[in-house]
């Protein structure tokens, strides 16, 4: 069972923004024992020579990130936001550590298994963004064009929260504490967080799952 599947406040609120984006949840495997199981969300059809749009998120977030962004996407374009290899639905029952690069090789492998052949217009946020810009490199072919929002800046201008990561603070990223959780809030959003708190509690809860996982 999902992450998400835990907590029926979430579940709903989830199920009431996929509606109004106009998204429709899917799962496919991507290997014949079912190691890796892909969710993700798909919006209208894919026309040939028209580039597919596929959203990757960040660190510790999941493809329900992309909602409110996809409700202004017309359904002529084909949209599809994944949920990474340990975060979100995805199921990945692999006991190694991941590396970025084996998140690329993923994003490959799912292509194939979707007999997506077009080249594809590649959307990352954060360390989304490096990881567009890796398959970019890697994997050109596949490509027609990509958009990198934030990703994350190199060693020449580092931010002091990149700094603050190289320091061992992951508590930054994963916070284990509901403290930790609203300070990562305040310091990673330009506008205060204003949902409920019984609501953002339940959201930090359904995260502690993979924290682990995500740390290594």
């Amino acid at each position: 069972m999902g992450i998400l599947m835990h907590d029926w406040l979430l579940t709903i609120y989830y199920e009431i923004a996929a509606i109004d984006a106009g998204v429709t949840k899917r799962s496919i495997s991507l290997n014949d024992d079912a190691n890796t199981i892909i969710s993700y969300y798909e919006k209208g059809k894919s026309i040939p020579g028209q580039p597919s749009m596929i959203y990757i998120h960040g660190f510790s977030s999941n493809k329900e990130a992309w909602l409110s962004v996809l409700k202004f996407v017309p359904d002529s374009y084909h949209s599809i936001l994944i949920d990474l290899p340990r975060h979100g639905e995805t199921t990945d029952t692999n006991a190694d550590d991941h590396t970025i690069h084996e998140v690329v090789d993923t994003l490959k492998l799912f292509f194939d298994t979707m007999q997506m052949t077009d080249p594809l217009c590649l959307i990352g946020a954060s360390i989304g963004g490096t990881t567009v810009a890796l398959f970019t490199v890697k994997y050109p072919e596949y490509v027609s064009m990509i958009c990198l929002l934030a990703p994350p800046p190199t060693k020449l201008h580092e931010s002091e929260l990149i700094k603050k990561l190289h320091a061992g603070m992951d508590h930054i990223l994963l916070p284990t504490t509901s403290e930790e959780f609203y300070a990562t809030a305040e310091l990673l959003t330009v506008k205060k967080v204003t949902a409920p708190k019984a609501f953002i509690d339940r959201y930090f809860k359904s995260r502690l799952r993979v924290v682990d996982q995500q740390r290594r």
